[in-house]
Protein backbone atom coordinates (compact mmCIF):
# COMPACT_ATOMS: atom_id res chain seq x y z
CA UNK A 1 0.00 0.00 0.00
CA UNK A 2 2.85 2.58 0.02
CA UNK A 3 2.29 4.13 -3.26
CA UNK A 4 -1.14 3.87 -4.08
CA UNK A 5 -1.49 6.58 -6.12
CA UNK A 6 1.41 6.12 -8.28
CA UNK A 7 0.04 2.72 -9.28
CA UNK A 8 -1.27 2.52 -12.92
CA UNK A 9 -4.20 0.17 -13.26
CA UNK A 10 -5.34 -0.28 -17.29
CA UNK A 11 -6.83 -4.42 -16.94
CA UNK A 12 -9.55 -5.29 -15.17
CA UNK A 13 -6.92 -8.18 -14.54
CA UNK A 14 -4.34 -5.93 -12.87
CA UNK A 15 -7.33 -4.51 -11.16
CA UNK A 16 -7.72 -7.85 -9.66
CA UNK A 17 -4.13 -7.96 -9.20
CA UNK A 18 -4.24 -4.44 -7.13
CA UNK A 19 -6.99 -5.75 -4.84
CA UNK A 20 -5.11 -8.62 -4.22
CA UNK A 21 -2.20 -6.96 -3.08
CA UNK A 22 -4.42 -4.77 -0.67
CA UNK A 23 -6.43 -7.73 0.74
CA UNK A 24 -2.96 -9.24 1.84
CA UNK A 25 -3.76 -6.72 4.76
CA UNK A 26 -7.32 -6.73 5.40
CA UNK A 27 -9.48 -8.81 7.44
CA UNK A 28 -10.04 -11.40 4.93
CA UNK A 29 -13.92 -11.92 5.96
CA UNK A 30 -14.33 -8.40 5.07
CA UNK A 31 -17.58 -7.82 2.84
CA UNK A 32 -16.25 -4.74 1.05
CA UNK A 33 -12.99 -7.12 -0.42
CA UNK A 34 -15.92 -9.34 -1.79
CA UNK A 35 -18.04 -7.00 -3.38
CA UNK A 36 -14.95 -5.34 -5.02
CA UNK A 37 -13.83 -8.90 -6.68
CA UNK A 38 -17.99 -9.04 -7.49
CA UNK A 39 -17.83 -5.59 -9.64
CA UNK A 40 -14.80 -6.29 -10.96
CA UNK A 41 -15.71 -9.52 -11.90
CA UNK A 42 -19.71 -8.49 -13.51
CA UNK A 43 -17.75 -5.41 -15.61
CA UNK A 44 -17.00 -5.87 -19.32
CA UNK A 45 -13.85 -3.77 -19.40
CA UNK A 46 -11.76 -1.57 -17.25
CA UNK A 47 -14.02 1.52 -18.16
CA UNK A 48 -16.88 0.10 -16.80
CA UNK A 49 -15.70 -0.36 -13.62
CA UNK A 50 -14.44 3.01 -13.07
CA UNK A 51 -17.40 3.87 -14.23
CA UNK A 52 -19.76 2.07 -11.62
CA UNK A 53 -17.36 3.43 -9.21
CA UNK A 54 -17.98 7.03 -10.17
CA UNK A 55 -21.64 6.19 -9.38
CA UNK A 56 -23.37 7.84 -6.15
CA UNK A 57 -24.99 5.21 -4.14
CA UNK A 58 -23.79 5.03 -0.36
CA UNK A 59 -24.01 1.38 0.53
CA UNK A 60 -24.22 0.32 -3.10
CA UNK A 61 -21.46 -2.17 -4.63
CA UNK A 62 -18.74 -0.28 -5.61
CA UNK A 63 -20.26 3.33 -4.51
CA UNK A 64 -19.17 3.59 -0.62
CA UNK A 65 -15.76 4.73 -1.54
CA UNK A 66 -17.06 8.39 -3.29
CA UNK A 67 -20.19 8.35 -0.76
CA UNK A 68 -17.76 8.94 1.97
CA UNK A 69 -14.96 10.87 0.03
CA UNK A 70 -17.64 13.25 -1.43
CA UNK A 71 -16.86 15.04 -5.11
CA UNK A 72 -14.44 17.39 -4.16
CA UNK A 73 -12.02 14.24 -3.07
CA UNK A 74 -13.43 11.36 -5.57
CA UNK A 75 -12.49 13.47 -9.01
CA UNK A 76 -8.89 13.85 -8.16
CA UNK A 77 -8.35 10.49 -7.50
CA UNK A 78 -6.53 7.63 -9.49
CA UNK A 79 -8.16 4.71 -10.16
CA UNK A 80 -6.31 2.47 -8.02
CA UNK A 81 -7.31 5.06 -5.10
CA UNK A 82 -11.06 4.52 -5.76
CA UNK A 83 -10.48 1.01 -5.31
CA UNK A 84 -8.82 1.58 -2.19
CA UNK A 85 -11.14 4.09 -0.85
CA UNK A 86 -13.86 0.92 -1.50
CA UNK A 87 -11.82 -1.06 0.72
CA UNK A 88 -10.78 0.94 3.16
CA UNK A 89 -12.81 4.04 3.83
CA UNK A 90 -12.28 6.17 6.79
CA UNK A 91 -14.42 8.75 7.77
CA UNK A 92 -12.57 10.14 10.42
CA UNK A 93 -14.16 13.79 11.64
CA UNK A 94 -13.95 15.78 15.49
CA UNK A 95 -17.91 15.16 14.90
CA UNK A 96 -17.74 10.96 15.40
CA UNK A 97 -16.00 11.76 18.74
CA UNK A 98 -18.01 10.08 21.38
CA UNK A 99 -18.99 12.90 24.41
CA UNK A 100 -17.24 10.44 27.16
CA UNK A 101 -14.19 10.73 24.53
CA UNK A 102 -14.17 14.28 24.39
CA UNK A 103 -14.52 14.69 27.98
CA UNK A 104 -11.31 12.11 28.54
CA UNK A 105 -9.59 13.95 25.71
CA UNK A 106 -10.12 17.36 27.43
CA UNK A 107 -9.16 16.13 30.84
CA UNK A 108 -6.55 14.47 29.50
CA UNK A 109 -4.85 17.72 28.51
CA UNK A 110 -5.69 19.53 31.51
CA UNK A 111 -3.83 16.86 33.42
CA UNK A 112 -0.30 17.05 31.21
CA UNK A 113 2.53 18.18 33.68
CA UNK A 114 2.94 22.28 34.27
CA UNK A 115 5.31 23.68 32.60
CA UNK A 116 4.51 21.51 29.43
CA UNK A 117 5.83 23.94 26.72
CA UNK A 118 5.19 21.72 23.75
CA UNK A 119 2.20 19.27 23.06
CA UNK A 120 2.08 17.26 19.61
CA UNK A 121 -0.88 15.04 18.37
CA UNK A 122 -1.01 13.21 15.39
CA UNK A 123 -4.14 12.05 13.53
CA UNK A 124 -3.44 9.12 11.52
CA UNK A 125 -5.33 8.18 9.15
CA UNK A 126 -6.95 11.81 9.07
CA UNK A 127 -8.95 11.56 5.89
CA UNK A 128 -9.87 14.67 4.96
CA UNK A 129 -8.41 16.71 8.17
CA UNK A 130 -11.36 17.71 9.89
CA UNK A 131 -10.34 15.29 13.36
CA UNK A 132 -6.57 16.93 12.79
CA UNK A 133 -8.24 20.55 12.97
CA UNK A 134 -10.49 19.73 16.06
CA UNK A 135 -7.62 18.02 17.75
CA UNK A 136 -6.01 21.78 17.26
CA UNK A 137 -9.02 23.73 17.96
CA UNK A 138 -9.09 22.00 21.53
CA UNK A 139 -5.56 21.87 22.29
CA UNK A 140 -5.83 25.60 20.97
CA UNK A 141 -8.34 26.61 23.56
CA UNK A 142 -7.45 24.19 26.10
CA UNK A 143 -3.58 24.76 26.63
CA UNK A 144 -2.69 28.75 25.89
CA UNK A 145 0.91 29.26 25.84
CA UNK A 146 1.81 26.37 25.24
CA UNK A 147 3.47 25.34 21.59
CA UNK A 148 0.99 23.24 20.02
CA UNK A 149 1.98 20.78 16.74
CA UNK A 150 -0.71 18.43 15.02
CA UNK A 151 0.03 16.41 12.21
CA UNK A 152 -2.15 14.60 9.68
CA UNK A 153 -1.42 11.35 7.99
CA UNK A 154 -3.39 9.75 5.23
CA UNK A 155 -2.63 7.26 1.88
CA UNK A 156 -4.81 9.32 0.03
CA UNK A 157 -3.40 11.94 -2.17
CA UNK A 158 -7.10 13.64 -2.57
CA UNK A 159 -7.99 13.70 0.80
CA UNK A 160 -4.94 15.45 1.81
CA UNK A 161 -4.95 18.12 -1.15
CA UNK A 162 -8.44 18.72 0.52
CA UNK A 163 -7.52 18.57 4.08
CA UNK A 164 -4.50 21.30 3.46
CA UNK A 165 -7.59 24.30 2.04
CA UNK A 166 -9.22 23.92 4.89
CA UNK A 167 -12.50 24.60 3.56
CA UNK A 168 -15.61 21.93 4.10
CA UNK A 169 -19.17 21.79 2.70
CA UNK A 170 -21.92 22.54 5.12
CA UNK A 171 -25.50 23.08 5.71
CA UNK A 172 -27.18 26.61 7.28
CA UNK A 173 -30.73 27.53 7.85
CA UNK A 174 -29.71 29.55 4.54
CA UNK A 175 -29.11 26.03 2.67
CA UNK A 176 -25.26 24.99 1.56
CA UNK A 177 -22.40 26.94 2.63
CA UNK A 178 -18.60 26.58 3.24
CA UNK A 179 -16.48 26.12 6.49
CA UNK A 180 -13.27 27.46 6.74
CA UNK A 181 -10.93 26.47 9.42
CA UNK A 182 -9.49 29.51 11.48
CA UNK A 183 -6.18 30.50 10.07
CA UNK A 184 -4.75 30.73 13.74
CA UNK A 185 -5.82 26.61 13.76
CA UNK A 186 -4.15 26.07 10.07
CA UNK A 187 -1.11 27.37 10.96
CA UNK A 188 -0.08 24.68 13.68
CA UNK A 189 -1.34 21.59 11.50
CA UNK A 190 0.47 20.00 8.89
CA UNK A 191 -1.10 17.23 6.81
CA UNK A 192 1.67 14.83 4.52
CA UNK A 193 0.80 11.63 2.57
CA UNK A 194 1.89 8.67 4.70
CA UNK A 195 0.77 4.80 4.76
CA UNK A 196 0.83 4.30 8.35
CA UNK A 197 1.06 0.53 7.67
CA UNK A 198 4.67 0.65 6.12
CA UNK A 199 6.21 4.20 6.20
CA UNK A 200 8.07 5.40 9.63
CA UNK A 201 6.55 7.66 12.04
CA UNK A 202 9.55 9.56 12.81
CA UNK A 203 8.41 11.61 15.47
CA UNK A 204 6.82 11.54 18.75
CA UNK A 205 3.29 12.35 20.43
CA UNK A 206 1.59 13.79 22.95
CA UNK A 207 -1.12 11.60 21.85
CA UNK A 208 -2.04 9.53 18.77
CA UNK A 209 -5.43 9.00 17.26
CA UNK A 210 -6.18 5.90 15.20
CA UNK A 211 -9.95 5.71 14.91
CA UNK A 212 -12.07 3.95 11.98
CA UNK A 213 -9.05 2.19 10.50
CA UNK A 214 -7.72 -0.89 13.23
CA UNK A 215 -11.27 -2.52 12.09
CA UNK A 216 -10.48 -3.02 8.64
CA UNK A 217 -7.17 -5.26 9.38
CA UNK A 218 -5.91 -8.71 9.71
CA UNK A 219 -4.93 -8.86 13.26
CA UNK A 220 -1.49 -9.78 12.20
CA UNK A 221 -1.46 -6.02 10.54
CA UNK A 222 -3.31 -4.31 13.41
CA UNK A 223 -0.65 -5.74 15.98
CA UNK A 224 2.14 -4.03 14.31
CA UNK A 225 0.48 -0.77 13.73
CA UNK A 226 -0.39 -0.69 17.63
CA UNK A 227 2.91 -1.77 18.10
CA UNK A 228 4.27 1.38 16.16
CA UNK A 229 1.78 3.96 17.62
CA UNK A 230 3.16 3.07 20.77
CA UNK A 231 6.79 3.63 19.40
CA UNK A 232 5.87 6.90 18.30
CA UNK A 233 4.68 8.00 21.68
CA UNK A 234 5.66 10.11 24.22
CA UNK A 235 5.72 9.59 27.83
CA UNK A 236 2.95 11.14 29.33
CA UNK A 237 1.17 9.89 26.02
CA UNK A 238 -2.23 8.88 24.91
CA UNK A 239 -3.83 6.78 22.20
CA UNK A 240 -7.37 7.53 21.09
CA UNK A 241 -9.17 4.42 19.07
CA UNK A 242 -12.58 3.42 18.49
CA UNK A 243 -15.29 1.20 20.36
CA UNK A 244 -15.48 -0.86 17.15
CA UNK A 245 -11.86 -2.08 17.13
CA UNK A 246 -11.17 -2.10 21.13
CA UNK A 247 -15.15 -4.05 22.02
CA UNK A 248 -16.25 -5.61 19.05
CA UNK A 249 -13.04 -6.67 16.62
CA UNK A 250 -10.11 -7.19 18.41
CA UNK A 251 -10.91 -7.54 22.57
CA UNK A 252 -7.54 -8.45 23.52
CA UNK A 253 -6.74 -5.09 22.62
CA UNK A 254 -6.87 -3.32 25.99
CA UNK A 255 -4.80 -5.93 27.72
CA UNK A 256 -1.98 -5.13 24.68
CA UNK A 257 -2.33 -1.75 25.51
CA UNK A 258 -2.01 -2.22 29.27
CA UNK A 259 1.21 -4.24 28.51
CA UNK A 260 2.61 -1.25 27.34
CA UNK A 261 1.93 1.04 30.56
CA UNK A 262 -1.44 2.23 28.63
CA UNK A 263 -4.42 2.15 30.89
CA UNK A 264 -8.10 2.87 29.08
CA UNK A 265 -10.19 5.73 30.67
CA UNK A 266 -13.23 4.78 31.91
CA UNK A 267 -16.03 5.07 29.73
CA UNK A 268 -13.89 6.12 26.67
CA UNK A 269 -11.50 4.40 24.28
CA UNK A 270 -8.87 6.73 25.35
CA UNK A 271 -5.68 5.08 26.48
CA UNK A 272 -3.10 7.46 28.72
CA UNK A 273 0.04 6.22 30.33
CA UNK A 274 0.01 6.09 34.74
Amino acid sequence: MSTIQETTITSLEEARDFVDTIAKDLDPTSTFIKDIYHLIDTVCDIHKLEFELDKNGGNKIGTRGKFFAGDDVWQRLTLSEKLLANLVTNETSGRRFSNNDKQALYEYFVDLPEGSKAVSALSAPCSKGQEAYWLASLLYDTLPNTDIIVDGYDISSGCISTAKKGKYPTKNFLGHATLQIDSDIKKIVTFEVKNILVSPIEKKYTLISCRNFLGYLAEEQARKLLDTLCKSLLHPGAIQLDTFAVDNKFLWISDYLLSKGLIRSTGSTLYIHK
